[in-house]
């Protein structure tokens, strides 16, 4: 496994828990009858883990990184994408396997 696919694996999910945990943040204020949210409490820290990974793994792969995380969500979504003419679906594939094609492609 190369590690910048590592890299790319652990920072996306360290994204899904953040999210997770915002939302539950957020159904307990709203339980409590309370309009406050968390929007944007972790951007700085979020902001800076996302600059550094990008630097990591370079601008290619984490544009695909960015592309399965919110197009595909989480790889969820059925976009299929094409690479040397050969058609991929990233629901069908497992993050790694889906940055092990992309990078391939480079």
């Amino acid at each position: 496994m190369k590690q910048t696919h590592k890299i790319a694996y652990d920072y996306c999910m360290a994204m899904i828990t953040q999210r997770a945990g915002e939302e539950m943040v957020s159904k307990a204020f709203s339980s409590l009858g309370s309009d406050n949210s968390i929007f944007g409490l972790a951007e700085p820290i979020e902001g800076a883990y996302t600059d550094l990974v990008a630097e990591l793994i370079g601008e290619e792969l984490f544009d695909w990184l960015m592309w399965w995380m919110w197009e595909c969500d989480m790889g969820m979504k059925p976009m299929e994408f094409f690479i040397n003419q050969e058609r991929y679906d990233p629901t069908q594939m497992t993050l790694y396997k889906f940055l092990e094609v992309v990078d391939a492609s480079n």
